[in-house]
């Protein structure tokens, strides 16, 4: 219950993966409430971030080494009037993962294989 106000205080989220078959296709779930709060989000090139953040977007995205972590936070530092869009699209990329609108669907499916 203290997650949003902690993404309230900051600017950006971090998503730092290392490109491993099994994190190709399970999204943190950090990644969503980061965007859901309006944060744009720094993501590692993967497909797990890549499928919701699209760079200069609604986020950056860096290959998985330093200098290329510090190049998109330079990036991020040099152009400050380019973060209140990014939130903006953060928010809109987010509305679809709000938990109001993924409830019905994932109850439809828990119920077609758990009968209640």
């Amino acid at each position: 219950e203290q997650i949003p106000s902690y993404l309230a205080e900051v600017d950006i989220g971090l998503c730092l993966w290392e490109d491993k078959i099994w994190w190709r296709f399970n999204p943190p779930t950090k990644l969503f409430e980061y965007l859901v709060a309006g944060l744009p989000v720094m993501a590692s090139n993967i497909h797990t971030h890549t499928r919701y953040v699209q760079h200069q977007q609604n986020g950056w995205i860096f290959d998985y080494d330093a200098q290329s972590l510090a190049c998109a936070i330079i990036e991020m530092a040099n152009n400050p009037q380019q973060i209140p869009l990014l939130k903006k699209n953060a928010i809109e990329a987010g509305q679809q993962y709000l938990w109001s609108k993924l409830a019905p669907e994932f109850i439809k499916a828990v119920t077609k294989v758990a009968p209640v």
